[in-house]
């Protein structure tokens, strides 16, 4: 029988994870597998290797994948224990903090800019910035939403419905934990669940890939594969997929974490991620509902991973020694195509950035959406196949320029790492390219080819804002209204910050009483 004539159309996702149980949900959702009669979804993950569980941060578009399959919200909230996310907090990036002085933070959130003026409150900022009048951080002047995270309230008021709030947010998760929650939904849904060890990846005479060996002997047939085995990569292998390495751009290729569990009935989780810079790279710390997670990112060539995991448990004192440390090896880049033949690379098998902006998870959502936007299930021709990794390529390498900014604008030259860092424009013309603009302008939409990156002109302008890194001269644009009045906008939004405080719970407050009915 050929493919055409085949009644139902074969899945075989390889691995489990957040990953591989991602795309179960997703797919089985997309099919309405318990009453298909034309998709199977078989996963299959091993017995004896347990998934990496990075990912503890997501971006504000986690709501609408979680939305997509059709999961409750507070039952997520549950089983994930998750908390609320209004963006990341960036702490001593710019300079290392001095004994006698505070450090010199930003916060880059998910809200978009708000419209109090005709013209963007950036270039009202820069105006009273620039002419001397206003000291102000820019993230304190561009919106409500560092406001409200560094008060501690909730994204989401007691009015908010399911994935809905008066600004965007995202979530900090269990990576483990959500596996699991999206495993039971998939396995209710008709996904079908195997626990066995892959032992080789058969071909067909055609060069896609025919079935799988099996540890316990069985061959496990699909139409279409998605591999979800992580750094490993072992489908994608077997069908010799070229990786782009992008460690000459980012450093960091290694990570140690420790969890810090909480009892104390006073605990108040933060509604943001916290990112400091630090001597071989940067530490994170993520509060879930009972845990704080806490890791250094850092660069194997300037840092050995008992230096790293000395110096985490130095920075963090309250971690106590018998809290054990997990070591992870990264590799830094992306497979040139995703899409290969009859299989998908999804995850960490596809690509990798460090975790600066929370890019790990979106990746995942991202690729599962761009597979079901193209799909061709009889692969007639390739055109589908190569839009996909045209837009999946053109997003990562965007997303990996967005992270190497935050390392071009430094100041820091306190050791190798932070010195060795600074020359990377020269290895990314198109950034320099654009720094080189916003020398003379603010960022606009219009400064990007794509009109469909994750990072805009918003995101772009926080960071280099954060980072001091400030035009020469008032944009034209704006140069013609008195720095003064610009000065008046920003009453206005002390009124809305205050406002918008005074109407939210506290983070703890929502999260206790939401999550209770779903207990």
């Amino acid at each position: 029988m050929n493919q055409d004539e085949k009644k139902i159309f074969d899945v075989v996702i390889a691995g489990g994870g957040s990953a591989g149980w991602m795309a179960a949900a997703f797919l089985s959702e997309v099919f309405k597998l318990e009453n298909s009669q034309k998709y199977t979804v078989t996963l299959v993950e091993s017995e004896t290797i347990a998934p990496i569980g990075v990912g503890e941060a997501t971006i504000q578009s986690m709501r609408g994948f979680l939305a997509a399959c059709g999961i409750n919200e507070g039952e997520f909230l549950v089983a994930t224990d998750a908390t609320f996310k209004h963006g990341i907090l960036f702490k001593e990036w710019l300079h290392k903090q001095g004994e006698d002085e505070l450090p010199h933070q930003y916060f880059h959130p998910f809200e978009g800019p708000m419209t109090l003026a005709p013209e963007p409150l950036v270039s009202h900022w820069l105006n009273a910035k620039l002419s001397g009048l206003n000291s102000e951080r820019y993230d304190r002047c561009s919106g409500v939403q560092g406001a409200l995270a560094a008060a501690g309230r909730c994204p989401k008021t007691w009015q908010s419905s399911a994935y809905e709030a008066p600004i965007n947010y995202g979530y900090h998760l269990d990576a483990t934990k959500f596996a699991t929650f999206l495993k039971k939904i998939s396995l209710q849904k008709g996904v079908k669940h195997l626990l066995a060890d892959i032992n080789g990846v058969h071909l067909s005479e055609k060069g896609n890939i025919s079935h799988l060996d099996l540890k316990s002997g069985q061959h496990l047939y699909g139409d279409l594969f998605l591999d979800c085995t992580g750094f490993s990569g072992l489908l994608m292998k077997s069908l010799d997929s070229e990786f782009i390495d992008y460690s000459k751009y980012l450093f960091c290729d290694r990570a140690v974490t420790i969890r810090l569990p909480h009892k104390s009935s006073d605990y108040e989780p933060r509604p943001y991620t916290t990112a400091t810079a630090r001597e071989s790279g940067w530490t994170f710390e993520i509060d879930l509902q009972g845990r704080t997670g806490f890791g250094y990112i850092y660069s194997s060539k300037h840092c050995d991973s008992a230096t790293a995991e000395e110096a985490l448990r130095r920075f963090y004192p309250n971690i106590v020694p018998e809290q054990k440390a997990n070591h992870l090896k990264m590799n830094v880049g992306r497979l040139k195509k995703s899409w290969n033949r009859n299989c998908v690379a999804v995850g960490l098998s596809s690509g990798f950035l460090e975790p600066l902006e929370s890019t790990g998870l979106y990746f995942v959502e991202m690729e599962l959406r761009l597979l079901v936007d193209y799909w061709d299930p009889l692969s007639k021709s390739t055109a589908c196949q190569e839009q996909f990794n045209d837009a999946f390529n053109s997003k990562f390498d965007e997303a990996m320029e967005f992270i190497v900014l935050h390392y071009v604008l430094t100041k820091r030259e306190d050791s190798s790492f932070w010195r060795d860092v600074q020359s990377q424009t020269a290895e990314l013309p198109a950034l320099k390219h654009k720094l080189a603009m916003w020398e003379h302008k603010p960022p606009t939409d219009g400064d990007f080819k794509n009109e469909t990156v994750l990072f805009r002109a918003p995101n772009y302008s926080t960071v280099l804002y954060g980072m001091d890194w400030l035009p020469e001269e008032t944009p034209v644009s704006i140069s013609h209204i008195p720095p003064q009045e610009s000065l008046e906008h920003f009453v206005k939004l002390r009124k809305l910050q205050k406002m918008a405080i005074e109407g939210s719970p506290t983070h703890s407050e929502y999260l206790k009483k939401y999550t209770a009915s779903f207990r």
